[in-house]
């Protein structure tokens, strides 16, 4: 399934995308909002006299935060002076203020109720910034011959899997049904794209199929004496981290020479030898060992994104 065409048509005119510092988000300005409960003029005047009443009350407090430490560290110094007398008689006064604005003052008030009002149509174009990337990067996708699939706001190409955070204007990149997390990235077509061109890139180690199984087989025997025995995959996975290593970090280990590999890595290249699957064998996990990490690994059996949790894995001679 992709992207819903029937959500995209609800949102067919672009909304404004540059971004400057007085902007709520990419997509709204200020003006943009209104609040058909309230009095649209009303409104206009009240709340930039709300904001400056709030800057004001910005200078007391960070005028008060001065004055508590100089008082404080005349205390500290047991140095009573005509200076600690003075920032204690103008500390109390900030105090007095403060405690008077924020009793008297409706500018909480207005800003607390403006923003409530606002709350509807703020979501409402958060959601259609959403669907008009997702439906973007739909598109991006076909052209290169691969196809998104669910709903908002968790979608599927291969073996990623991309949670939308609609709120945060963010994405998060998975490696299986959110099994292996791989990136998070802004809300964008064009970021979620080059994050997936990123995750597939480096996914795996990049050894040839047959040199990999070569080395998977040396550490298997590493922990199972007998041929045929089966490993926690889970337990075989750090031998394999150092195998996957090039010369250099054998010659001089040191961090920089380290290549990252995780269940991801693992997992794919399980998958990318599956041809050679006559000459080793993965054990399915129960259901109640897929709640603990440790105990499986999810490996795709296509790429498409159907996968299987395994346990355990057994080679032959």
């Amino acid at each position: 399934m992709k992207a819903s065409d029937s959500q995209s048509a609800s949102h067919s005119s672009p909304q404004p995308r540059g971004v400057k510092k007085q902007q709520f988000f990419p997509f709204v300005t200020p003006g943009e909002i209104k609040c058909p409960a309230m009095n649209q003029q009303k409104k206009t005047l009240e709340i930039p006299e709300a904001i400056k009443e709030l800057k004001e009350y910005q200078k007391k407090v960070r005028d008060l935060e001065r004055k508590v430490q100089e008082v404080y560290r005349c205390m500290e110094k047991d140095s009573l002076s005509l200076e600690l007398a003075d920032e204690w008689e103008k500390a109390m006064v900030l105090v007095h203020s403060i405690m008077n604005f924020q009793k008297d003052s409706s500018a909480f008030e207005k800003i607390h109720h403006w923003l409530r009002e606002a709350e509807p149509q703020i979501r409402q174009k958060l959601n259609q910034y959403a669907l008009r990337e997702i439906n973007e990067l739909g598109q991006r996708l076909r052209e290169q011959q691969l196809f998104l699939h669910g709903q908002m706001p968790e979608f599927r190409v291969g073996f990623f899997w991309i949670q939308v955070d609609q709120k945060k204007l963010q994405t998060t990149i998975w490696y299986g049904p959110k099994q292996e997390r791989q990136e998070t990235c802004s809300l964008s077509a064009k970021a979620i794209l080059d994050c997936l061109k990123k995750c597939r890139k480096n996914l795996g180690s990049q050894i040839p199929a047959e040199d990999f199984f070569e080395k998977l087989r040396e550490q298997y025997r590493k922990l199972a004496p007998q041929a045929g025995e089966r490993v926690p995959l889970i337990r075989l996975l750090p031998y394999m981290a150092l195998a996957v290593q090039d010369n250099r970090f054998y010659i001089d280990p040191r961090a920089k020479y380290y290549k990252e590999y995780g269940r991801a890595d693992f997992s794919f290249d399980l998958y990318r030898i599956r041809s050679l699957f006559g000459k080793f064998q993965l054990a399915t996990a129960p259901r109640a060992k897929t709640k603990n990490k440790r105990d499986f690994l999810w490996i795709p059996q296509d790429d498409k994104g159907k996968g299987t949790f395994f346990a355990t894995i057994s080679v032959g001679d």
